[in-house]
This record gives structure tokens, C-alpha cells and sequence, in this order.
């Protein structure tokens, strides 16, 4: 074992965790298209008008995974129920989490738990990830993050986000799952983390705003070694 800050390691006592509750595990490894490799929940949310595009998103995202020979999916509302408790023994499912926290109450619940603690949401939409805070009217953020337990068992299961504030926006950002739902080893990933902006913004290459992999101690932390983002003029603060 290795004493969180130390260099030097040294023999476990029986039983010991040596690992944090939020340092992330080797089953929460990524990268985003890793979701569709077990069981998944896909949980819609209903909030500020949103429902409808997540519904439909929710039913493409359900019938292209049975196309390809990956069985079927559940689906949810956030309205049907609160975000499982911690270590439920019932809860083995990861998540995709359709809607924002201003529309999905799972997607407010886990990150006031502090599950990405370097991705912001503000107000008009506006979306902080590491170091850079963008404002745009089409932003879409695809991000992988850590569902927490409670218990000895250290955290196995993770989430997928895709928040969008419009259906073209989450269109856009689901069209990066293309494909990805085929096990193949050939083909392109998607990173943890993944920010788009519309076809007319001016930020970012081919409206890549930011993307990359989380690191630090964690394994869930914005790193500039592991990611890019390009920060928006002014910065508006959150």
C-alpha cells in the first residue's frame, strides 16, 4: 500500500483499503464507448422542457445498440425515482445520463456528490471544465464519470453524461456513439470527456472545444498533460 501524498510504499495489514472511494477503479476505465460494454440504464431527463428530446434520443440510442447485435437497453425517467443509494446492492447497472443537472435531478445528484469535481455547470448554459469556462447556446458535453459506493468494495460502476440544450446540439453530440457500439478494436474512441460547440461557433477546431482523458490523483481530475481545452475569451467566471 501507499499512504495518500507519500513516495514510499509499505505492507498492507489485513484487509486494508488502500484506495480512496473516489480514486477510480480499473472497471471504471474508459473511454466513453466503454459504456455500452455491460449493463446500462439509460435515464432520461424530464426537467425544463426537455423530456421529449431526451425520449427520442434515448429510443435511437436503444434501437441502433439491439441493430448491432447488443440486446436491449432500460430506460428511466428521473421522475420515476431518486438516484439510487449508495452500494444498493440492486444498483450493478452503469448509467447514461440524458440532460444536465437544470434537467436531469440523477445528473444534479451526482455532481453535487462531487463525482467531476473540474466540470461546472452555470447559468445560459454555460459550462466549465478545468481551467476554461465556455458560454454558448450549443454546447454539448459528453462525459464519462465515477458512480460512488459505499462500503469495503471499492467504485466498479460509472456514468455517461450527454447534456445538450437543444435537439440538433444533442444530436451532434450523440453522433459521436456512431458506431462505437460494435465491439470492434479497429475503430476510433471517444475520450472521457468530450465538448462540442454548434456549427457556427467560433471556438475550437471543427467545434471541438475541449477533450481528453481525466487524470490527477483521482484518475477523475482535468490534467493539461491528459486533455485539451480551449479557453473562451474573457472567461466568464461560474
Amino acid at each position: 500500500c501507499r499512504r495518500t501524498g507519500s513516495a514510499k510504499w509499505h505492507l498492507c495489514p489485513s484487509g486494508a483499503r488502500c484506495c480512496s472511494v473516489r480514486r477510480r477503479a480499473p472497471e471504471q476505465a474508459g473511454p466513453a464507448r466503454s459504456i455500452f460494454e455491460g449493463a446500462l440504464l439509460v435515464v432520461v431527463g424530464t426537467g425544463a422542457g426537455a423530456a421529449e428530446r431526451h425520449l427520442d434520443a434515448a429510443l435511437a440510442l436503444a434501437g441502433g445498440h439491439f441493430a448491432v447485435g447488443g440486446g436491449t437497453l432500460a430506460i428511466v425517467l428521473d421522475s420515476q425515482g431518486p438516484l439510487p443509494a449508495h452500494g444498493d446492492s440492486n444498483s450493478t447497472e452503469n448509467l447514461l445520463l440524458l440532460g444536465g443537472p437544470e434537467s436531469n435531478s440523477w445528473t444534479r445528484d451526482l455532481l453535487a456528490q462531487g463525482a467531476l469535481k473540474d466540470l461546472r455547470f452555470g447559468p445560459q448554459g454555460r459550462i466549465g471544465l478545468g481551467p476554461c469556462d465556455f458560454g454558448s447556446k450549443e454546447l454539448g458535453l459528453l462525459a464519462v464519470g465515477p458512480l460512488p459506493e459505499t462500503g469495503a468494495a471499492p467504485p466498479r460502476r460509472r456514468f455517461v453524461l450527454a447534456a445538450a440544450p437543444s435537439a440538433a446540439a444533442l444530436g451532434r453530440l450523440l453522433a459521436a456513439f456512431a458506431g462505437l457500439r460494435e465491439p470492434n478494436t479497429w475503430q476510433a474512441r471517444l475520450p472521457d470527456y468530450l465538448l462540442l460547440d454548434g456549427p457556427r461557433g467560433g471556438q475550437g477546431t471543427g467545434g471541438v472545444l475541449a477533450a481528453g482523458f481525466w487524470g490527477g490523483e483521482s484518475g477523475w481530475e482535468w490534467t493539461a498533460a491528459r486533455g485539451y481545452a480551449a479557453c473562451s475569451k474573457g472567461r466568464p467566471e461560474l
